[in-house]
């Protein structure tokens, strides 16, 4: 993916909206091929390639707001899981550059047949089309999420830690921390209790690799990114655990 690219998901990121509508009917010939070459120029957290699948909504046996594709996802780990979330939400910020909508239905699943690939089991799915009417946001005012304060206590770097702040998730309940050290920033999530954790564990997991890709994007398009890995031996804090980490060049 160009850098040139990575501007355009990083200013999508103060307009994209999930869209629950679509106009019936699929995108056609040089749509779908700029659908396929964005799903094939995504960049993984480690750069790895994206399993990944655009199916045509009706032959998955997904039904939602009449959206003609849905954008299924394969893993076996929670690693892998946190990896396909971020490159969705990726996928997701280009399909807004390209005049789709998209929305992340969390407890959906696509018939037998495309349970697996390639020896992969299934994991989540966004389904996706052209919207009726508006497929963005007009104003950043218009987005309803926490305030900087209740995620965060680092004071600088604004523009990134505001990509993070607006990023959607399940319930919209923005269950991160973003916890620095010098140059590191750390991405935690809230933990789930005992009585929702079958439930909520595999969403958050999805809002984690959501809050990730606008992170990264967010230092990418900016100009200050230096590394993205996971840390080994980083303490959890009190009702969060460690996630992952996006290393800066410099805060700013």
């Amino acid at each position: 993916m160009e850098n040139s690219e990575i501007q355009g998901l990083y200013a999508e990121i103060f307009k994209r909206m999930s869209v629950r509508d679509y106009r019936p009917g699929e995108p056609d010939g040089v749509d779908f091929e700029k659908i396929e070459e964005g799903r094939k120029s995504l960049i993984s957290l480690d750069g790895s390639t994206a399993l990944l699948r655009v199916i045509p909504a009706e032959k998955a046996g997904v039904s939602f707001g009449h959206a003609p594709y849905c954008l299924c996802s394969y893993a076996k780990d929670d690693e892998a899981r946190l990896k396909a979330s971020f490159l969705l939400q990726e996928m997701s910020l280009y399909l807004s550059t390209r005049g789709f909508g998209s929305c992340w239905l969390g407890m959906a699943k696509p018939k037998n047949g495309f349970l697996e690939h390639e020896s992969l089991p299934f994991f989540k799915l966004l389904v996706f089309g052209k919207a009726p009417g508006a497929h963005r946001r007009e104003r950043v005012s218009q987005f309803k999420r926490k305030t900087l304060s209740e995620i965060t206590d680092i004071q600088n770097c604004p523009k990134v830690l505001e990509a993070v702040r607006l990023a959607p998730s399940a319930m919209n309940r923005q269950g991160w921390r973003l916890c620095a050290e010098g140059t590191k920033i750390r991405l935690y999530m809230a933990n789930n209790n005992f009585l929702v954790k079958k439930l909520m564990d595999p969403l958050t997991i999805v809002d984690a690799g959501i809050a990730l890709c606008h992170l990264w994007t967010a230092a990418r398009a900016l100009g200050i990114f230096r590394a993205s890995y996971k840390e080994e031996g980083v303490p959890h804090i009190k009702g969060f655990s460690y996630v992952w980490t996006i290393e800066l060049t410099e805060f700013k």
